[in-house]
């Protein structure tokens, strides 16, 4: 069931294949974006907060021992971890030391990349609207403007940028004015500031 989402081809790999004796269902406020790269078996039109409101008294709790131990077993298969005794400048480590510098209090905007991944699991965000990405739909250079706008709304923040590499080098470097927007690479290469601008950005992004 997929509420106010696409069906991305980075989680449903070859379409053909995707899911076949499963019953799909689809709500968007959007008809147009039902079925679109995906058939689905139930499409449902609407807002996806009064959607669900509608459905949850027709639904039964139930228990489900057997995903949770499934979940569990992943989490011991695969720790949430990294090498921390590695001599490399790390990306998840340099997000952390974010985190640490900002105290969680930053607005942590992102690129597109693998760099969101890592923003998402290691920075340790407090309240709501304090990440900022693009998610699946894969805006490039979508970081460093969402950045520069997120203090019309909060002027006092701080805000992060975590970007790829080489995504958009002739992108604007900043902006004037309030805090900088500081910038990490995905290989936490060590950043640069770009003088007459509010603004840090990695040095090989330039």
């Amino acid at each position: 069931m997929a509420v106010g989402a696409r069906f991305d081809d980075r989680v449903t790999g070859k379409i053909s294949e995707f899911a076949p004796k499963a019953i799909k269902a689809h709500v968007d406020i959007d008809p147009s974006a039902i079925s679109k790269s995906v058939a689905v078996d139930i499409a449902v039109v609407g807002h996806a907060r009064l959607v669900l409101k509608q459905l949850l008294p027709l639904l039964d709790a139930e228990p489900r021992r057997e995903w949770v131990r499934e979940v569990r077993g992943w989490i011991q298969g695969f720790p949430f971890a990294y090498d921390r005794q590695t001599p490399e400048l790390l990306p998840q480590y340099v997000i952390e030391q974010i985190y640490e510098v900002t105290r969680g209090n930053a607005i942590i905007t992102t690129d597109v990349g693998q760099h969101q991944m890592w923003s998402a699991h290691f920075y340790k965000y407090a309240r709501p609207r304090q990440f900022i990405s693009s998610g699946g739909l894969g805006t490039m250079g979508f970081g460093l403007p969402a950045a520069i706008g997120a203090p019309i709304r909060l002027p006092r923040q701080d805000r992060g940028v975590h970007r790829g590499r080489r995504q958009h080098p002739d992108e604007l470097p900043g902006a004037g004015g309030g805090r900088g927007a500081r910038a990490a690479d995905q290989r936490g290469h060590p950043e640069q500031r770009v003088p007459g601008h509010g603004a840090a950005v990695a040095g090989d992004v330039l």
